[in-house]
């Protein structure tokens, strides 16, 4: 069933019963988009829209136009109908203006209900007959009611003082001519939720001499009582209508009191400012009804009309980028999902056999829940919003360092390694003690980066950004996307370069290592994992400053199945295969043949 009071429209549809008023969630979003790709997070493009903060309208755009940077064209401010742009500010073309229709969607949260003993009935028709006394001292002009409507969400005999909250419905006209600007200024402050209403004095004489304060904001519920009315159970649900109701002509426009009325706009359409603005709405439950609204008033000419100053809002939290196409998030998603079930395969084979977990086996398995909570976090960032979008944000960009820093750990080990004279530096409590240092390093430097970013943009923004605001980006600033994640990585990509050449020379110039040692096989591996790993981070490093290409796909590609090569590596051979196969046919000398092996294995992966 459908509501059209000449405002918007607005429908809803009758679902079971669901106990009531549940909290509304505010605007849904367009998922934009559903996963997230190495190509979203890693991409300079990312940060093209509203990013430095600069008013790009006066660089391309006329004084009265905004720059649309998503379709490289310049949209014209606008007002309301009615009104016009000057010095900035929309103002009415006819300042003096008469046969004006309004519509309040109210709901009335009374704060002080101890001394409170009447019921809902009498307190709520009280209340109906102040507002409908008093409208006219508010707006200093004679207002007809045409249409009230109040609900408390108890019933009628119970006491007011269980639930302070009214929901209001009230459609009004003004007849007289008044200055337009003027009252809609005073309709607007009075359903400002930061506003009080205070009743003391008209309650005082009937309500035992109480203070009673009352806080008022616009209610989108409220908008329905006039459909409520007949649906709802009067036994369970409070209804007070207004008496002695006067009507003005028919053929004037019903306006809904909101900050549409007096905000600069822009008439947008899906696509503009790379929103789909269409799709933006509110859907919520109530009262057993499931509702649902647009969040924008359409426009004669087509497209929809939004507040200028809200249009970074949806650019920072709904913007996709163009480059963000339904391919590369498929094989992305892909990618991850296989790279994931790997990680999970090798992190659970080094946990179930301990001859595994030598100081080399310590920091693959860092290694590889580093890399499992980066990918986990990139694919889902997206679906979050606000305080969850910076902070998962945030743990995404710490998983990413302690990843990168991992590698560079892993090479520098095997570096360290065949530098050393001895073996016994890297053995029992010395090799904890090692990994411990390791960690300090991984984890710490990440978590420095990051808290230094949130700091830094912070002071910037004097507390505005956080540095993680953005769903088509990871940074909401491109520099600290370059300082503190692109540069870090190609630190560590040189210096994996290092630490390979110098470790091959060892290898290279010392004859007498055998080629089974362990050293000689963790090496082997680690150049492996550099060939993938690596040069991956180095191809992403070139994407990043690209438009999308084959590039991009064979980078999602090569990054996307991480896990995988990861388990090929370190899982995927002859050795690790023999524990598996004792492990699930073991008899007690196997066992006991097992423990003897494991104090005296050699780190050989």
């Amino acid at each position: 069933m459908c509501h059209n009071g000449g405002i918007e429209s607005y429908c809803y549809e009758e679902l079971e019963a669901n106990g009531g008023l549940t909290d509304i969630p505010g605007p849904t979003l367009p998922p934009s988009p559903y996963v997230g790709t190495f190509r979203s997070t890693f991409t300079f493009s990312a940060y093209d829209t509203y990013d430095t903060g600069i008013d790009k309208s006066n660089i391309k755009c006329q004084q009265y136009q905004i720059f649309d940077d998503y379709q490289n064209t310049c949209k014209n401010f606008t007002c309301f109908p009615g009104k016009l742009l000057r010095n900035d500010t929309c103002v009415s073309l006819l300042m003096e203006a008469s046969n004006l229709r309004y519509t309040w969607a109210l709901k009335l949260e009374f704060i002080n209900l101890a001394l409170i003993n009447t019921t809902v009935k009498e307190s709520i028709t009280k209340i109906r007959n102040f507002i409908s006394q008093n409208i006219h001292i508010l707006f200093n002009t004679y207002v007809f009611v045409e249409d009230f409507i109040s609900m408390s969400r108890i019933g009628c005999s119970d006491v007011f003082s269980k639930n302070g909250e009214v929901l209001l419905y009230l459609k009004m006209f003004i007849n007289d001519t008044v200055n337009r600007d003027e009252m809609e200024h005073k309709l607007l402050s009075f359903t400002d939720s930061r506003v009080d209403w205070n009743l003391s004095d008209m309650l005082a004489q009937d309500w035992n001499g109480s203070i009673m304060n009352v806080r008022v904001s616009r209610s989108p519920q409220s908008l329905f009582l006039p459909s409520f009315l007949w649906k709802l159970d009067k036994k369970t649900h409070c209804f007070v209508q207004a008496e002695n109701l006067s009507h003005g002509p028919a053929v004037y426009r019903n306006v809904l009191v909101n900050p549409m009325l007096t905000c600069k706009q822009v008439i947008v359409k899906d696509g503009d400012f790379g929103v789909a603005w269409t799709k933006i709405g509110t859907k919520y439950s109530f009262l057993g009804f499931s509702l649902s609204s647009h969040q924008f008033v359409s426009s004669d000419s087509g497209g929809v009309r939004v507040c200028a100053e809200e249009i970074p809002f949806y650019t920072k939290t709904t913007t996709v980028s163009k480059n963000d196409l339904s391919p590369i998030l498929i094989v992305t998603l892909v990618c991850i999902i296989i790279s994931l079930i790997c990680l999970i395969i090798t992190f659970v084979t080094y946990c179930m056999f301990s001859s595994l977990r030598t100081l080399p086996g310590m920091n693959n398995m860092c290694l590889v829940v580093s890399l499992f909570l980066a990918q986990l976090l990139m694919i889902i960032r997206p679906s979050f919003r606000s305080t969850w979008l910076s902070i998962v944000s945030a743990l995404l960009h710490f998983s990413w360092l302690s990843t990168f820093l991992w590698l560079q750990v892993c090479s520098f080990h095997v570096f360290r390694v065949f530098s050393a004279k001895g073996q016994s530096d890297f053995l029992g409590r010395q090799s904890r003690k090692i990994v411990i240092k390791y960690s300090i390093y991984a984890y710490g430097s990440s978590a420095v980066i990051v808290l230094t970013n949130i700091v830094i943009t912070l002071i910037v923004t004097n507390g505005e950004n956080t540095g993680y605001d953005k769903t088509s980006a990871l940074m909401t600033y491109s520099v600290a996307f370059i300082a503190t994640l692109i540069v870090p990585l190609a630190l560590v990509c040189m210096t994996n370069i290092v630490f390979y050449i110098f470790t091959a020379y060892k290898i290279y110039s010392t004859p007498k290592i055998e080629k089974t040692t362990g050293s000689r096989v963790h090496f082997s591996v680690y150049v492996k994992l550099f060939t993938l790993t690596g040069l991956s981070w180095i191809l992403q490093i070139i994407d990043t400053f690209l438009e999308m290409s084959i590039l991009s796909y064979l980078v999602a590609i090569l990054n996307g199945l991480q896990g995988l090569f990861l388990m090929i590596s370190y899982v995927c051979n002859g050795r690790v295969w023999r524990m598996y196969m004792k492990a699930c046919c073991k008899t007690p000398s196997d066992r006991d043949i097992s423990k003897a092996s494991t104090k005296t294995d050699v780190t050989k992966i």
